[in-house]
């Protein structure tokens, strides 16, 4: 049976809307006949009121990590104020009954909290349509429980607890993971794909800096592109001043590959033997589905400080937060690769994707 799914997510940050056409992807691989779009809502809504939250958000995160920190652990096990939200309302989305009206979901999908809050208000005001909500990162934060959800999709068993102790019922609960594309769920041979790449069939990093490319400074990326006898495959995402410092900075171009943003992250992925990046909930999921083992640098407050516990706890990474860190597992991973990795412990079940389209399924 046919079925339109309308997917909402926001810009602010790279994550959400990565998770929204992944499960677009996933719909349209395995579901002939179903209708999906996504739209980013105040892009669409309040496009300048949109890029001025995101541009504000990146520069509190730049600028100001430790006002972001305490608004975001004050708000954590707290409902979201209900002035708050009539803000949001009117600021962001008072057009939204248009965008329903057009599109004429059978179910709606949020990948971020704000547009669950506001289509869960309009249920209350009459609207007939499911409501899923999509958590992005290995951690609970208030803002995504709303009375009108009909189902939650959770990326952990210990978010699935937190749902629970807030007052969830476990009936809406479903434990699927991060959605990721559908590419990402291939596990190719390691040394064919290197070939197809045009890469040295050799003990292999990725750098990844996440879609904004932040994470490295420049005694980092000197003291991973001076790490002997390692092949370094280097992203910066659209950080173009990153690309520009590696670019500049001298290294020997047979071993260290230099990649802006890319669209084969998983290829680049089955060719690597571990991966240094920031914890993103995104990069993470991914980098489970390719049980690829990670060396996770400082994270930022908030959401990422919770996806590095999660990763942490389960040895599917290793925490280096400093140079002094990373330098040593660098030396370690150089001298022996096959006694570096045997630390990581990925047994991630990655069938758990599966639930997503079998949720979908049922509502």
């Amino acid at each position: 049976m046919m079925k339109r799914i309308l997917i909402l997510s926001e810009p602010f940050g790279s994550g959400h809307t990565m998770v929204a056409k992944a499960i677009r992807d996933l719909i349209i691989c395995n579901k002939a006949g179903w209708k999906v779009d996504v739209l980013e809502l105040s892009s669409l809504l309040r496009p300048a009121i949109s890029q001025m939250i995101s541009f504000a958000y990146l520069q509190s995160l730049k600028y100001s990590p430790s006002l972001w920190a305490k608004i975001y652990k004050k708000t954590q096990y707290t409902p979201i104020p209900a002035h708050t939200q009539f803000l949001l309302r009117h600021l962001m989305y008072a057009r939204i009954e248009a965008v329903i009206k057009e599109h004429q979901p059978d179910v709606i999908i949020c990948t971020h909290p704000f547009p669950a809050m506001m289509i869960s208000k309009l249920k209350k005001s009459g609207l007939h349509v499911m409501l899923c909500t999509v958590v992005t990162d290995y951690c609970f934060h208030s803002s995504w429980v709303n009375d009108g959800v009909d189902v939650y999709l959770l990326p952990s068993d210990n978010v699935f607890q937190e749902f629970i102790q807030f007052g969830v019922s476990p009936s809406k609960l479903k434990v699927t993971g991060i959605p990721v594309q559908p590419k990402f769920l291939i596990k190719s041979n390691k040394t064919l794909v290197r070939k197809k790449l045009g890469l040295a069939d050799m003990p292999t990093i990725l750098c990844m800096g996440g879609g904004l490319g932040v994470g490295f400074d420049k005694e980092l990326i000197d003291m991973i592109l001076t790490t002997q006898n390692i092949q370094i495959l280097f992203v910066t995402g659209r950080n173009n001043r990153l690309y520009q410092m590696i670019e500049t900075n001298g290294y020997d171009k047979d071993y260290v590959h230099l990649f802006s943003f890319v669209e084969n992250v998983d290829e680049l992925m089955d060719a690597s033997d571990l991966m240094i990046t920031k914890p993103g909930g995104v990069t993470c999921a991914e980098a489970l589905v390719k049980k690829l083992p990670t060396l996770l640098l400082q994270p930022l407050p908030g959401q990422e400080e919770g996806n590095l516990l999660f990763m942490n706890k389960h040895q599917y990474s290793m925490y280096t937060p400093d140079g002094g860190s990373l330098n040593r597992c660098l030396e370690s991973f150089s001298n022996n690769p096959t006694k570096f990795l045997d630390y990581f412990h990925i047994q991630y079940n990655n069938d758990n994707q599966d639930n997503v389209l079998e949720v979908l399924g049922s509502i």
